[in-house]
């Protein structure tokens, strides 16, 4: 710009500068070295390309630099080497330097700390978190050799913790960067004996997600036993996670790092990550690794304010990281480093976690979407084991909560008794139907209580999609159909079944046609017409057990309890199938789509997929943004998965859930959504991407 440069040819070299001293002391020092050369330089220089665009970097300045782009870092490191000759490729769609470092001083240098020891693979981006500014690796396979290279640097007043034997288990140990947060990660040749050696240094604190979180009682083991590699770091909790270790200042951050693990998106699952590392050795002594999003912030803050505001707007979709490792051998190391474009950390996961909070009391009910009709997306209603009703956003805010006097029975429908677009809750307990607003607000002239207990979930008919709804209670052997006024329906006759109802009451529209099945505890099937009058005769009697009854291809479904599937047409014709099947049989059909479970088989239209054994809920069928997803849960080992209609298991599924996930686009940006009870108290949501 209106900057002014300063020049000098000497011996056809062409010499540029913005400032008149430092060009000025650079020609003073060059006639000084033509009586005494810098072997090393000479050295570092000769092996520079010819063919390429070669850097020059002083080794004793690059502890600065890597400390001026991580304010936080470990380093108080100086004097990293003599020199580091880098020959940098660059293509319109990335950016490889290759080259050496060496190593050749009378004053102790940190590259030589690895004399002596063998590269390791890099492996704690498997327990680092997307939301680092960066982080630093490093690897050995001898902890001795490395510690005796260690002392020149440290300090004789250092008191060195006696904990050998649990650094000699390790073979990798390293620093993440969030915000002003130092994560250390320690990566376990063998987990078992590692956690034997830290047992010592931790006590019960906390459980999350079935992982131990222990205090840490000594925070500065790793800054006595690697520095100057590893310093000012204080974590104050740890958690195991299988052969790795992360400590961390706040139990939060251990949370995010334990979420990531188990739902497969930590940094190492990234497309972008795996990108980058292709391209470079996978076992080197050092790995440095910048995600440019999150390390933007660092810059900016060495800048200006009108160059701050500037980078704050860069954006780096096809460009979120760099790399660049160390790999010693033999007093010297071959430096590998990449920047490509690559797909983005927004879009590169198949599923992220878009929040998980946790609420006073143990959930009584597993989470539910309900419409939002102000956002147009969903938000979360649950039950406590008090019976307080929660309703959430799809951000993670509890929007109210409100006291009801019992547990609700099945789903929570929503309605718009007043036509006007404005959506309401309505759902029943064992004594009373609420109807709520959108605010937890009881909406005249509901609710209603009952004397006698409510057997069944409450059941909504909207025949005409012109809503005018019918209600249905059911208490034992009566049946009650309420209007939107909450009058009873007088016009509907069947008031009082043969037996106990044993499921709920269900519309169906078949062929332009309504019917209303009722099932009842004697083996009787009702189907009647929408004034309660029989409108088809069946006079086959039935063992129900939990199916709920279906229309398939025009026909009523079901499957028994003794695993037969019956098909009933609309002539009263009944066709029985034994299904030959060694287990209870589930299943679940939403328009053409049929989903079945039996023990770890799970069906879906004609796709077969074979299941780790496990405890399974039911198979769950929902429709969101034109998409058909079928999830289902272990409640053993905790996981959710979630298929398309082919069959094919969602990228990064499974992931951590402990109940049914109800799915649909929350937050009404085209994605759907996950929502899972997770802890007892926990409630947590997924997106896909």
């Amino acid at each position: 710009d209106d900057g002014i440069l300063f020049s000098n040819s000497t011996d056809s070299v062409f010499v540029a500068s913005s400032s008149e001293a430092q060009l000025k002391n650079l020609l003073t020092r060059n006639l000084e070295k033509k009586k005494s050369k810098d072997n090393t330089f000479e050295k570092i220089y000769a092996t520079g390309s010819s063919n390429a665009l070669t850097v020059f970097v002083n080794g004793k300045e690059f502890p600065e630099m890597f400390s001026r782009f991580f304010p936080n870092s470990t380093t108080q490191i100086q004097n990293f080497a003599s020199w580091m000759a880098l020959d940098a490729t660059v293509y319109p769609d990335e950016i490889k330097v290759n080259g050496i470092a060496i190593a050749q001083d009378t004053i102790p240098q940190i590259l030589e700390v690895f004399k002596g020891t063998v590269p390791q693979k890099n492996e704690i981006a498997r327990v680092t978190p997307t939301t680092v500014s960066g982080f630093v690796s490093y690897t050995y396979d001898d902890y001795e050799v490395l510690s005796k290279n260690l002392e020149i640097f440290q300090k004789k007043t250092d008191t060195l913790p006696q904990n050998n034997s649990l650094f000699q288990s390790l073979n990798e140990i390293g620093v993440s960067f969030k915000e002003n947060e130092k994560i250390v990660a320690l990566h376990a040749i063998d987990g078992s004996i590692t956690e034997e050696f830290l047992y010592a240094l931790g006590n019960e604190n906390s459980e999350f997600r079935g992982v131990s979180i222990k205090n840490l009682t000594d925070s500065t083991i790793f800054n006595r036993a690697f520095d100057p590699l590893i310093t000012e770091t204080k974590p104050r909790y740890f958690a195991q996670l299988e052969d790795f270790f992360v400590f961390a200042e706040n139990e939060n951050t251990l949370q995010e790092i334990i979420t990531d693990y188990l739902n497969s998106t930590a940094l190492a699952n990234q497309p972008y990550y795996e990108a980058h590392t292709a391209e470079i050795s996978s076992e080197s002594s050092i790995l440095f690794v910048a995600l440019h999003n999150n390390l933007k912030d660092k810059v900016a803050d060495m800048t200006s304010s009108k160059d701050a505001a500037s980078i704050n707007n860069l954006k780096f979709n096809r460009n979120p990281m760099s790399a660049i490792q160390f790999v010693y051998d033999n007093n010297f190391a071959h430096i590998n480093g990449i920047i490509k474009e690559t797909q983005s950390s927004q879009s590169s996961t198949g599923v992220s976690q878009a929040f998980a909070i946790t609420l006073e009391n143990t959930l009584l009910t597993n989470p539910q979407l309900v419409s939002n009709h102000l956002t147009k997306g969903k938000d979360i209603v649950v039950q406590d084991v008090t019976n307080k009703l929660y309703l959430i956003s799809s951000g993670g805010r509890v929007l109210w909560n409100k006291q009801v006097d019992g547990p609700v029975l099945g789903r929570i429908e929503q309605v718009d008794l007043l036509k006007n677009g404005r959506l309401q809750l309505a759902f029943a307990t064992t004594k009373t139907f609420y109807v709520l607003d959108r605010n937890g607000a009881e909406v005249a002239p509901f609710p209603l209580k009952f004397k006698d207990e409510i057997t069944q979930p409450l059941a909504v008919f909207d025949y005409d999609n012109n809503r005018d709804y019918r209600f249905i209670i059911t208490q034992g052997r009566d049946i009650l159909m309420y209007d939107n006024k909450g009058k009873i329906v007088s016009g509907f006759t069947f008031k009082k079944a043969g037996s106990k109802v044993v499921l709920p009451p269900k519309h169906l529209r078949i062929a332009a046609k309504d019917y209303i099945v009722i099932a009842e505890e004697n083996g009787k099937l009702n189907i009647l017409h929408r004034t309660g009058a029989s409108r088809i005769n069946v006079n086959s009697k039935f063992a129900f057990g939990e199916s709920e009854i279906y229309n398939e291809d025009g026909n009523f479904v079901f499957i028994t309890s003794e695993n037969a599937k019956v098909t009933i047409n609309t002539d009263g014709k009944v066709n029985t199938q034994n299904l030959n099947v060694s287990a209870k049989l589930l299943w679940e059909i939403v328009g053409k789509t049929k989903v079945t479970l039996e023990d770890n088989i799970l069906r879906i239209n004609n796709n077969r997929v074979e299941l780790p054994f496990g405890l399974y809920t039911k198979p769950k069928i929902s429709l969101s943004n034109q998409r058909v997803l079928i999830s289902i849960t272990d409640l053993q080992q905790q996981r959710t998965y979630v298929y398309n209609s082919l069959g094919e298991l969602l990228p990064n599924f499974p992931v951590y859930g402990t109940s049914i996930m109800d799915m649909g686009d929350a937050t009404n940006n085209g994605r759907p959504n996950g929502v899972v009870k997770g802890e007892d108290n926990g409630v947590v949501l997924y997106e896909l991407n």
